[in-house]
């Protein structure tokens, strides 16, 4: 954060996954409402879907229940919810009041499996653990 509050933004070309994600990260005053997820695009090796490093800070005072959260989390693909459709966990399954964990998403993970994402723009809105990213624009080619 650079201290005065200003929307930071990122963007990212993935080159051979044809990928476009402009990220914002959030404000000051949204990190101290807790309200924020931080999202960064990820370079994965094989790219089908894509893919997205999602950051959580607990910023309770009680733990967080890690694979609980996991089952909950959803993202707002094009203004529609999706679920996520499976659910692989592994390590320390509570989350101290200020710690941070992150993970990785596939875009895939939350999809139906009869459902193929379509070419061109989108927008993303990831849900996890009671916050929410900024949208994500990203364009897709498959």
């Amino acid at each position: 954060m650079n201290g005065h509050g200003l929307v930071v933004v990122g963007a990212v070309v993935l080159i051979g996954a044809a990928v476009v994600a402009h990220v914002a990260i959030g404000t000051e005053d949204s990190d101290k409402k807790g309200s924020h997820l931080v999202v960064y695009p990820a370079f994965v090796k094989q790219m089908n879907s894509p893919s997205f490093t999602v950051v959580y800070q607990n910023r309770g005072t009680t733990t967080v229940d890690l694979p609980k959260s996991l089952a909950e989390e959803c993202l707002l693909l094009d203004g529609e919810e999706y679920k996520r459709q499976s659910l692989k966990f592994g390590g320390g399954s509570n989350l101290r009041a200020g710690d941070s964990w992150s993970h990785t998403i596939s875009v895939h993970d939350f999809l139906p499996a009869s459902t193929r994402l379509q070419d061109g723009k989108h927008s993303l809105i990831i849900r996890f653990g009671g916050q929410e990213s900024e949208p994500i624009v990203f364009a897709w080619s498959n």
